[in-house]
């Protein structure tokens, strides 16, 4: 995520937040393999496994249950059109509904999930804009 697109999505959430909401940009995920490939290029990689106890394997950014409260904001102002916002079960400080479209039911946002996928070659041009 640029600087810009990071003041665009927090002058969008400026706009939009109510109170208790949280706002989560759409982004591509990467595989750690293939970031570690495109910051340094050749050098050894060395899987060692889980740690004992237990490790996340994907990251998730909205569970099917904070679905149910999420609105999303679709727009060519903010990168790649997306921003969601989850909504507080309990705001008696509203007295409209939250605007924006409801998310899908059936959606989730897990790193595992995305559509887009950053690959080494796309990482290395985000890199190489970087000032």
């Amino acid at each position: 995520m640029t600087v810009d697109d990071a003041v665009a999505v927090v002058l969008l959430a400026l706009d939009r937040m109510q109170g208790g909401e949280i706002f989560v940009h759409w982004l591509p995920a990467m595989r750690v393999t293939d970031l570690a490939e495109a910051v340094a290029p050749g050098y050894p990689i060395r899987v060692v496994g889980l740690r004992p106890g237990g490790e996340k394997l994907h990251e998730t950014l909205l569970s099917p249950d904070e679905v149910r409260h999420t609105r999303q904001h679709l727009s060519g102002d903010v990168p790649l059109n997306q921003l969601f916002w989850v909504t507080p079960s309990y705001h008696p400080w509203r007295e409209e509904p939250y605007d924006g479209e409801s998310g899908p039911s059936d959606f989730v946002y897990r790193s595992d999930v995305v559509p887009n996928r950053l690959s080494v070659s796309d990482m290395r041009a985000l890199v190489a804009e970087v000032p």
